[in-house]
């Protein structure tokens, strides 16, 4: 699972920087301020806000100001500048470090009757607790959310929602998802936020692909929905350019890339692996390194480039210690036995494809404690907003 930080870099304000409407609401609510505590939550919040749009050396200026302001450690604002914190540190890294501070914010806005704060850092937690396959985790912090965020409070509900749609994806539900993604996107666009927009839409072209690749591991993907996997990838891409995006740019290429490999477009494939796998272990995906290494000596392999494709692969072997999703791991092994097969090792190839069966057969019991987390609590939601 993915969540990307958003830069803009086209339209909107003086200096050509693109903005979204929630940052310009919180200006407004800035300036209008009558006091110095209202200024300094607002200030907090906006801290948050930019972070999302990946404006990360402006949040943490904000965020260091205000901790200078607050000596006394006033809890309210404390605890605000602690989820600034918390969305700063995962949107520099997209790894699970923020998840204390989304914990100690939640707890405190809980403590004080923060219930906006609260809601929204509980929504965070649930997104961690997914992020790391943490299936228990996930269904309390949510309930929490839809209990606590009033009707106006836009983030977290469109947090929460596609917590929902990203599990229901993963769990093999992309039908379902597709009114969970509706739903989150629609609290995005009621807050004026675009950075939230195309993360909706990046997230269910993500799933897409990875189940077009799963897919082609195991017995072919379906013609359409490579097609539906591709034009997704496309559709992020042009919203991207539109706006000026360019923050964590190696994710749609990558995602572009595996298409071009289930493709059968080798050359293409291998350009945009190549061009991409270095630059995503610096912006924070690390875990998904080995995989993509895999897949590239796939495609090397498909060309008759066998040096350069077992280099690839005695890399990806080594590193796949970081790779620590079932799904991906099945990817790895899988691919990883088509390369050996090309090499003329059939023995290592078939210890590889029991891997592979081996991680798949793990993948569709997570599939089902995923589904039996979710779908109790979609249930509750039903009933508790009806």
């Amino acid at each position: 699972m993915a969540d990307r930080p958003q830069q803009g870099k086209s339209g909107g304000s003086e200096d050509g920087t693109w903005t979204s409407r929630n940052i310009l609401r919180l200006d407004a609510e800035i300036a209008a301020a009558t006091t110095i505590g209202q200024r300094q939550l607002l200030l907090a919040k906006k801290a948050g806000a930019l972070a999302r749009l990946a404006m990360l050396h402006e949040a943490d200026r904000i965020v260091q100001e205000l901790r200078i302001d607050n000596p006394d450690y006033e809890p309210q604002l404390s605890a605000w500048i602690m989820f600034a914190e918390g969305l700063i540190e995962h949107f520099s890294s997209l790894g699970d470090q923020a998840f204390d501070r989304f914990r100690r914010a939640y707890a405190i806005g809980l403590a004080i009757g923060d219930e906006e704060l609260a809601a929204t850092s509980s929504a965070w937690i649930a997104n961690a607790a997914l992020m790391n396959g943490n299936v228990r985790a996930i269904a309390e912090p949510l309930t929490q959310t839809f209990r606590l965020a009033g009707r106006e409070n836009n983030e977290a509900l469109g947090r929460a929602c596609l917590v929902i749609a990203d599990a229901l994806s993963w769990a093999g539900e992309s039908a379902r998802a597709k009114h969970w993604y509706l739903k989150s996107r629609g609290f995005a666009v009621d807050e004026g936020d675009i950075a939230m927009q195309s993360v909706v839409l990046f997230n269910a072209a993500a799933f897409r692909v990875a189940n077009v690749v799963s897919l082609d591991c195991e017995r072919g993907a379906d013609k359409d929905a490579v097609s539906l996997a591709a034009m997704s990838v496309e559709s992020v891409a042009s919203l991207d350019y539109g706006l000026g995006i360019d923050a964590l740019s190696t994710m749609v290429p990558l995602l572009r890339a595996e298409v071009r490999s289930v493709e059968r477009r080798w050359l293409e494939a291998i350009s945009l692996f190549e061009a991409n796998i270095g630059t995503a272990q610096a912006q924070g995906q690390a875990r998904l390194v080995p995989k993509h290494q895999a897949e590239l000596a796939y495609c090397l392999a498909k060309v008759g480039r066998l040096d350069q494709a077992f280099a690839e692969l005695a890399s990806a072997l080594g590193d796949k210690s970081r790779c620590t999703d079932p799904d991906d791991l099945y990817v790895l092994h899988s691919r990883a036995a088509a390369v050996l097969d090309e090499l003329g090792r059939p023995t290592d190839a078939e210890d590889h494809r029991n891997r592979a069966a081996d991680r798949l057969a793990e993948f569709r019991d997570f599939q089902c404690e995923l589904r039996s987390a979710i779908h109790p609590l979609i249930e509750q939601v039903a009933l508790a907003r009806a």
